[in-house]
């Protein structure tokens, strides 16, 4: 238990646990839950699903093949959420074989800090993206990374996203 927490500080970072408000779940399907991090009791990882235990007792379940991405919105003062202005993160081709198209929405896109964590939570990759093109896409060879899952995440000033993408 406590290495799959360690796990989960690793990917989301220490400072997006301590300023987030919003844990946003977006599925494959396109459809996104919002989670106040004052109602989640506990977030956890169990074989090949994601369980998050609320303040109220009940247990949601998401299975990962079916989660695209989790972002942590923080809170700065007043918080107003604006689905319009949320940091997404989107990763082509999935699966990859050489160079990983990482695309960036949102209107900040410069930088920030490219992490790849293999499936077992370990550091794989790490790179700093001091600028990206007007189309928002950045490149990173991925070549020598082992065939596999994992987990891209982009942490910024104020947001973290992860992403999940399939090394061939």
């Amino acid at each position: 238990m406590r290495k799959l927490w360690i796990i989960l500080f690793l990917l989301i970072g220490y400072d997006s646990m301590l300023t987030a408000q919003t844990l946003n779940i977006i599925s494959n399907d396109g459809s996104q839950q919002m989670v106040g991090l004052d109602e989640v009791e506990k977030l956890y990882f169990v074989t090949g699903v994601m369980l998050l235990d609320q303040t109220n007792g009940e247990t949601d379940v998401f299975p990962f093949d079916e989660i695209q991405q989790l972002n942590f919105t923080p809170a700065t003062g007043d918080v107003e959420y604006n689905d319009l202005e949320l940091q997404t993160l989107f990763l082509f081709p999935n699966p990859v074989s050489n160079q990983l198209s990482v695309q960036f929405s949102g209107s900040e896109f410069q930088n920030k800090q490219l992490e790849i964590y293999n499936a077992s939570g370990i550091l794989q990759q790490s790179e700093s993206i001091l600028a990206v093109t007007a189309s928002k896409i950045f490149s990173i060879d991925v070549s020598a990374l082992p065939a596999g899952l994992y987990l891209c995440k982009v942490s910024g000033e104020n947001q973290t996203s992860i992403s999940k993408f399939i090394k061939k």
